[in-house]
């Protein structure tokens, strides 16, 4: 089985058929600090954790005793998806996130709320990031939803506009399954 190690991550490709894609660099950019990286074993299916990492609008339903605590809930959101089709930025609130195949997902998460000064850092992101609070917010709907999914519900029956990202990101995964060599959203080679 091809494999294959960069940056601290093992990459591992089942089947003969080598990558078709270069991988994605976990490199923080320039001038972004990285405060945490968490590894957990979590009681749910991946694709679902992803799918609600991507669902960028249930952060202030959601989010309410961490990172969004405060935020009201706008009128309006805007939503920009650049043409690769795997990324979602957030208007208004200080949101950005990329699905990077085959399996990472990128959270760029502002410290300041909607309209107060940017870059503003806060002494506590560290340890605040290692008790996983964030995580636990998400695990009681992704839990639920499991749930729901093993009792024959359709979780997909009522997708809405802001579902986009995790549903190009099914797509892509889906793809993958099937065993396909175009792969939606995945640039030519």
């Amino acid at each position: 089985m091809p494999c294959l190690e960069q940056e601290g991550m093992i990459w591992v490709w089942p089947g003969d058929d080598p990558p078709m894609e270069t991988l994605p660099s976990l490199l923080p950019p320039p001038g972004f600090d990285i405060h945490a990286e968490i590894v957990v074993e979590l009681p749910v299916e991946h694709g679902l954790l992803l799918d609600n990492l991507l669902d960028l609008a249930h952060a202030p339903f959601t989010h309410t005793s961490t990172f969004a605590k405060g935020w009201t809930v706008p009128r309006l959101v805007k939503f920009l998806s650049p043409a690769s089709g795997l990324q979602w930025y957030w208007d208004p609130y200080p949101i950005d996130m990329e699905f990077q195949p085959p399996c990472m997902v990128l959270s760029t998460i502002g410290i300041s709320k909607p309209g107060k000064l940017e870059g503003q850092s806060t002494k506590e992101c560290a340890t605040h990031l290692h008790q996983l609070h964030v995580l636990n917010e998400d695990l009681r709907l992704v839990i639920g939803q499991q749930e729901r999914m093993i009792n024959g519900a359709n979780v997909w029956n009522w997708l809405v506009a802001y579902d986009k990202l995790g549903v190009r990101c099914r797509l892509w995964r889906n793809a993958v399954e099937q065993g396909s060599k175009q792969l939606p959203f995945s640039k030519p080679m």
